[in-house]
């Protein structure tokens, strides 16, 4: 799922859900997102309609990281993966957020 930082969220006008989401960094950090949609975010591929996002504030570390990495300090593109719990042998979303 794409991660979009409040500010940029704000700037576009994204309509928020009622849910919310725990994301765990790299560095084992939980982070409280909100579940947002966007009418539409134009990427390579062409428009996305009514994509869901997750907006959270991006901490200066973080919008550090992504501009030595050359990309957007505002946005970071992605999709929610299932994976398989072989504990339950149903599937899970993954929480991790590497960046």
């Amino acid at each position: 799922m794409t991660v979009v930082d409040r500010g940029l969220a704000e700037a576009i006008g994204v309509e928020y859900t009622d849910r919310e989401r725990v994301i765990v960094t790299a560095s084992g950090q939980e982070i409280v997102s909100k579940v947002a949609i966007v009418k539409e975010l134009i990427v390579e591929d062409g428009p996305l309609k009514f994509e869901r996002v997750l907006v959270m504030d991006f901490n200066e570390n973080v919008k550090e990281g992504l501009k030595n990495l050359g990309v957007s300090d505002s946005m970071v593109l992605g999709m929610t993966t299932p994976e398989p719990d072989t504990t339950t042998s149903k599937l899970r979303r993954v929480k991790l957020l590497l960046i």
